[in-house]
């Protein structure tokens, strides 16, 4: 694969469209195939930007599409390569190395929540989600939750939206179904507040759960209407314990804030032990609360 691995940058004045294309060809085979070479790796690593980004030109000054195409597109799949990399039991190259040029490719590639450009936009997403599958995603997210939180908690954003849709048209089949369960970790890390920062609550309700730390949400407050729900305020800061918890505990938290009608899903990063990570906290829909306050939603 060595001899076959072509990685050129073109510019954007006068760009050849076939190195463009034999570029992306030369990062997907190295993403699909069986083994990483190191060399490959090292080339890679020579070849990322400044921004962290696998820009296959020399500007990101050109029109839309195009930076999705030569510019956010080859970023997901070098990235996705270097997660491969990085989460391999005997890593070809220093961890510490993989791990500094993955944290820097990830930070680009969340910039646009991977969405693909204008009517693209959802056939985008799922295309780099599946790339990012290709590069062991599912076990990225539930091993390795202090790396790029920020993607991490992209990711995370865009399995809950999706879910959330998809049980309240209660459509259970389909591209987006399938590429979910493929993704999707076993465990995830939850924001308590209220009464579930309580232990004995917490295993009554989510038997599986472990508990992480405590911390707090920095700029939100506690409110109730009846129950509890956290809302947006400027210096303010509500006490949390976070809880480690499989998915039949989230399956259960779900029953028991009524989610997705009664309560959302928002991925926050907070700070435990001077460790950043992604968590989830359930956050109450404005629906809900018109409803407690005895009021008629709006339409």
């Amino acid at each position: 694969m060595t001899n076959k691995f072509i990685l050129k940058r073109c510019t954007v004045d006068a760009w050849d469209r076939n190195c463009l294309e034999t570029s992306l060809t030369s990062l997907k085979g190295v993403l699909t195939d069986t083994a990483l070479d190191p060399e490959i790796l090292r080339k890679l690593l020579e070849f990322q930007a400044e921004d962290g980004s696998f820009l296959l030109t020399d500007s990101w000054n050109m029109p839309a599409d195009a930076r999705v195409d030569y510019g956010y597109v080859p970023t997901y799949l070098g990235a996705a390569i270097l997660m491969r990399a990085y989460l391999a039991p005997e890593p070809q190259l220093p961890r510490e190395q993989i791990a500094d040029a993955l944290v820097r490719a990830l930070r680009l590639s969340c910039k646009r929540r991977l969405a693909g450009h204008g009517y693209e936009a959802e056939e985008g997403t799922l295309f780099a989600l599946r790339v990012f599958k290709l590069g062991g995603l599912r076990d990225f997210l539930e091993k390795d939750p202090a790396i790029c939180p920020e993607f991490q908690a992209v990711v995370w954003s865009l399995i809950d939206e999706r879910e959330a849709q998809l049980k309240s048209e209660g459509t259970i089949q389909g591209a987006w179904h399938e590429l979910l369960e493929e993704i999707r970790p076993g465990r995830r890390r939850y924001l308590a507040y209220g009464s579930n920062m309580c232990a004995e609550q917490m295993r009554y309700r989510c038997p599986q759960a472990a508990k992480i730390g405590v911390t707090y949400l920095k700029d939100w407050s506690l409110r109730l209407y009846g129950v509890a729900t956290i809302e947006p305020n400027p210096g303010d800061k509500t006490p949390a314990v976070i809880w480690e918890i499989s998915r039949d505990d989230e399956k259960s938290l779900d029953r028991f804030e009524g989610y997705p009608e009664c309560y959302t899903k928002q991925n926050f990063i907070v700070t435990v032990q001077g460790t950043r990570f992604s968590v989830m906290a359930y956050v109450m829909t404005e629906r809900n609360k018109q409803r407690l306050r005895n009021t008629t939603p709006s339409e």
